[in-house]
């Protein structure tokens, strides 16, 4: 029985797969029914072991692998089901370059902005507290 390791991965990810084969005959690797890779056997062994990468280009979710393996004067396909996972931004800010001496269009947020108009109703709120206890 073949087997297609791991079943889930990022795009550019290495996939491993063995099994089975007739030897001295090439086991195809098809992605989504486009070949991809192939598997060289041995001539004096009847298996097959080798990787392939996930396609760049694949989108995330489900795809499926199938090998197409020679045994015994057939071909044998095999199907697996393999997950693409959605690539995670590693960099969520991206610096604003400017040449040196310049000043940039863009700052960067910070977040900062929000703590304005806290402040500022916090201000009112104590100035209001006080104003009251001076009257009293």
């Amino acid at each position: 029985m073949a087997t297609v390791t791991p079943l889930s991965g990022a795009t550019g990810s290495t996939v491993s797969a063995s099994g089975p084969a007739a030897p001295g005959e090439p086991v195809m690797v098809m992605w989504d029914g486009i070949h991809i890779a192939t598997i060289p056997t041995v001539l004096d062994i009847i298996e097959f072991s080798g990787s392939f990468t996930v396609p760049a280009d694949a989108a995330p979710g489900i795809h499926t692998i199938t090998l197409r393996i020679p045994f015994d004067g057939t071909l044998e396909e095999c199907p697996f089901t393999f997950t693409v996972e959605a690539s995670v931004q590693t960099d969520a800010y991206t610096p604003v370059i400017v040449a040196q001496g310049e000043t940039p269009t863009v700052l960067p947020s910070t977040g900062l902005m929000l703590l304005v108009p806290a402040a500022g109703l916090l201000a009112g709120g104590v100035g209001a507290l006080i104003l009251r206890k001076h009257r009293s």
